[in-house]
């Protein structure tokens, strides 16, 4: 298992991201079939059974940033980088003000 690490700064008010973050779960819950839960101010993500066996997510949120950690097989280590900046830009518009 290898994990990619995204720290982004935002300024919108904790209840805001939480939103945000939680209606774009649900498109992607609807889309791709994940499961999703909060833990407090963490979202935990997890693919179906069968696909990316292993892998898994979590976006912590709090004042003024929030990180995605995502634990990858290690076979997909290699996409490091591409996962990473997708990542980037994914946190970039959804927590945009």
């Amino acid at each position: 298992m290898t994990s990619v690490h995204v720290l982004h700064p935002h300024r919108l008010p904790l209840r805001e991201a939480r939103n945000r973050v939680e209606r774009a779960a649900i498109r992607a819950a609807e889309k791709y079939r994940l499961v999703w839960r909060w833990a407090d101010n963490v979202l935990e993500v997890l693919p179906p059974p069968g696909v990316a066996k292993g892998a898994k997510a979590r976006l912590s949120l709090r004042e003024g940033a929030a990180l995605a950690e995502v634990d990858i097989p290690w076979s997909y280590r290699l996409l490091q980088d591409r996962i990473a900046s997708r990542l980037a830009d994914a946190l970039r518009d959804l927590l945009a003000c």
